[in-house]
């Protein structure tokens, strides 16, 4: 379509400029066959591919001018650019790629509310994507209702463990819930999971330190 466009559009712009220059005696009706015509291209074209491309525009320029404000000017647009973006995921129209590195770059800007809305639309379809999305999302979740585990978040851990079982966050967010619980064997046993599947020795400590306050607990 994009191609068809683009040919029809040069060749009613060289025809104009044909007559422009010329000096026939046709020429102002030829002007008006020419201006039917750019007309006319312009009005297949938005039919053919739909209003879906001016919101793609206007929520990529939106998006791109969000990334280069402030946090406080992004405080201000979030709102409405949440909604340019679920409207936009709506489409359908954009590729895996497109929406993992858009992820990424509202993760590296701390607005976890939008880019839980584009791995929830990744989600829908997870086919050849991480599995370690499934716990990205979970934990991203998590920290937005405040470290609580609310019904979504209890939702995405239960399809995180099924499709990540052996993911470190996934563990440690499973033995978390144990231990709100009070089932403290599981909580334990997930914990210990987890233990041995994490690298960097912070995150060890942090396990570890849960692990003695959960000792402590079972020994009360």
């Amino acid at each position: 379509v994009l191609f068809i466009f683009s040919l029809t559009l040069v060749i009613s712009l060289a025809l104009y400029l044909f007559i422009v220059f010329s000096k026939s005696n046709l020429k102002r009706p030829a002007l008006l066959v020419s201006f039917i015509s750019l007309i006319f291209t312009f009005t297949l074209y938005f039919q053919s591919t739909g209003l879906e491309r001016f919101k793609y525009i206007e929520t990529y320029i939106y998006l791109e001018n969000f990334f280069l404000d402030s946090e406080e000017s992004r405080h201000l647009k979030r709102g409405k650019l949440f909604i340019k973006l679920k409207e936009y995921l709506e489409t359908k129209k954009a590729s895996k790629n497109e929406l993992y590195l858009l992820k990424n770059r509202l993760n590296s800007i701390n607005e976890f509310d939008l880019s839980a809305l584009v791995l929830e639309e990744l989600l829908n379809d997870p086919a050849g994507l991480p599995k370690a999305l499934f716990s990205e999302y979970t934990q991203i979740l998590f920290l937005l209702d405040n470290r609580t585990f609310t019904d979504r978040v209890r939702k995405a851990l239960l399809r995180a463990f099924i499709e990540a079982p052996q993911d470190a966050v996934v563990l440690t967010l499973k033995g978390l819930e144990a231990f709100q619980l009070e089932d403290f064997d599981k909580a334990e046993k997930y914990w210990g999971d987890a233990l041995s599947k994490i690298d960097k020795e912070e995150e060890k400590e942090l396990i570890k330190k849960s692990l003695k306050t959960l000792y402590l607990k079972k020994n009360q």
